[in-house]
């Protein structure tokens, strides 16, 4: 909790200098340099998150280190006049799936049979139709359907339901 205390403070202070060191500037392109840096750390994890199945989480981790750190070191130097590059993603972004996608193959364990009965799980959650015609491919193979016997049902005696009159 006394980290989280500080970690709090240390930020406050450090948005508060930034402010107060920059309160001339315009307003939008520093809202743009924030969009920028939060587009070179997510994006990129977001996007082979969902599409690229092979990606780790090691790739994940050094994807996000790498183009939030890029980002960062730009807009800093960009801020203190070190170099005259406007938008950071245009080098940050590709950095980033350069670096998810080396870190992901070099980390690679998982088994790739594991691989497809996790990805066959996840398409039949979204066509079940597969998964019934599959059952009964498995039902038919094992017993004909000749021989087959449904349970019937016993019926089911039924209560007939008083009505009331409604309160006046």
């Amino acid at each position: 909790m006394r980290i989280a205390k500080f970690a709090v403070l240390a930020c406050g202070a450090l948005a508060i200098t930034v402010g107060l060191a920059f309160r001339d500037a315009n307003i939008a392109w520093m809202v743009g340099l924030a969009f920028s840096i939060a587009a070179s750390t997510f994006f990129p994890l977001l996007l082979m998150g969902i599409w690229w199945r092979r990606m780790t989480e090691q790739g994940a981790f050094w994807g996000l280190l790498v183009g939030g750190g890029i980002s960062a070191v730009v807009v800093i130097g960009k801020l203190a006049g070190l170099w005259e590059v406007e938008q950071p993603a245009i080098v940050s972004v590709p950095a980033a799936f350069l670096t998810i996608y080396l870190v992901s193959m070099a980390t690679q364990r998982t088994n790739d049979g594991v691989w497809e009965k996790l990805e066959e799980a996840f398409h039949a959650l979204h066509r079940p139709e597969l998964e019934i015609m599959k059952r009964q491919e498995t039902m038919a193979a094992t017993e004909t359907a000749a021989t087959a016997e449904m349970p019937v049902d016993d019926q089911v005696e039924t209560i007939p339901h008083q009505q009331t009159p409604p309160d006046k």
